[in-house]
């Protein structure tokens, strides 16, 4: 019979074991995370889901094995940040605060790093199961001020962004931020 009471795993732990340089950032993003009231569970064997109010926040996902496409740099993700900033109508506190977000810059982590279908009108995206179309077909959106067409809307979330840099993680921080603030005007 399992033991009742084996830990849950602690994405910390994982961060160790497999990011090596690029450990500063993503335990910075959990620390974040953790100290604004986000809860951390181990979704599946790669990915940890984020919620606020057991609402989504965004998957972190690393990658433990090298089976994935590499980045343009040609290099393999190492991790990611896969924000759910537009699906389920999430988009709308986005458009809510367009003048704040584009202010602050924060626009362009939305729009250049939408996962994009590879079977949509653009097709130059993967697609969340290489080789399958997207069951649900692809979206189009006015996220921000900008029309976005040939979101994959197959996928758990619309937004990947791959090894992000300090400077992006902050502005995932604040995009965050944003929505937090939403959901608790929502319960008021």
């Amino acid at each position: 019979m399992p033991e009742q009471n084996k830990s849950k795993p602690k994405i910390e732990d994982f961060i160790h074991e497999y990011l090596g340089d690029m450990q500063k950032n993503a335990l910075d993003f959990v620390a974040y995370l953790r100290a604004n009231k986000m809860s951390i569970s181990k979704y599946s064997k790669e990915l940890w889901m984020v919620k606020y109010k057991s609402i989504r926040m965004c998957f972190i996902k690393l990658y433990m094995e090298n089976e994935y496409d590499t980045l343009p740099d040609g290099n393999y993700p190492a991790w990611s940040i896969n924000p759910n900033l537009i699906i389920n109508n999430s988009h709308k506190y986005l458009n809510d605060n367009e003048n704040l977000i584009i202010s602050e810059g924060l626009q362009n982590i939305i729009w250049d790093n939408l996962i994009r279908c590879r079977f949509g009108e653009q097709g130059e995206g993967k697609g969340c199961s290489p080789g399958k179309a997207c069951g649900n077909g692809t979206k189009v959106f006015t996220v921000i001020g900008k029309k976005i067409t040939g979101v994959c809307s197959g996928c758990e979330w619309t937004t990947g962004i791959n090894n992000p840099d300090v400077t992006t993680v902050n502005g995932i921080k604040r995009l965050l931020e944003l929505k937090k603030i939403a959901i608790d005007k929502q319960a008021e």
